[in-house]
Formats: structure tokens, C-alpha cells, sequence
């Protein structure tokens, strides 16, 4: 079910994470474009906030940009700056094929 308008994209109910190093080059490409879609997330920096760095290995993971995406009670996980993947996960590409 879509119900919120955003920023010109249709989405629908979902919660975004993002696992990032302040210093590194593609989460801050993805947060970037994130930040110019109006794409809602919760930024989680691993190298200055100890609980973010144990969410993050919780999940078997090390490496960064890391996106935990949930929507409709389906989580999926998304490694590297990804954002085609995220795009298909929230089905953005259907309300760009509307205008």
C-alpha cells in the first residue's frame, strides 16, 4: 500500500537504516542522494557511536554503506551504494513511470 507523497515518489510504509563512515566515499554518495530524493532514513555513524558498530556486526557485516530496509514487514538488506536496489525495494521507479 502507497500512502506517502515524497518528495515527487510514491512510497510506501517503510524504515530505512544506513551504517556509515563518516569518511568514506560511498555512504556519502548514498546519504547524498538519499538527502536530494527526500528519501527518509535513520544514519547510523559505526566509527563514533559504539551501539551502530554492534547493529551492524549483529548483522554479519563489516563493511559500509550497510541499508536495512523494512517495508510491509519485510526487511531486506542492501551492501554497498546500491541505489538501484534501493529504487526496485521501495518501488521508486513506478511513480517516476507515472509522471
Amino acid at each position: 500500500m502507497k500512502d506517502i507523497e515524497n518528495g515527487g515518489f510514491l512510497i510506501m510504509n517503510y524504515t530505512m537504516t544506513v551504517y556509515f563512515n563518516p569518511s568514506c566515499g560511498p555512504c556519502n554518495a548514498l546519504k547524498d542522494w538519499l538527502k536530494e530524493n527526500n528519501v527518509k532514513y535513520v544514519g547510523k555513524d559505526v566509527i563514533n557511536d559504539v551501539q551502530a558498530a554492534r547493529e551492524l556486526k549483529s548483522y554479519d557485516q563489516n563493511a559500509v554503506p550497510y541499508s536495512v530496509i523494512e517495508v510491509d514487514g519485510e526487511t531486506f538488506k542492501v551492501l554497498g551504494a546500491n541505489i538501484q536496489k534501493i529504487i526496485r525495494i521501495l518501488d521508486l521507479d513506478k511513480k517516476e513511470a507515472l509522471q
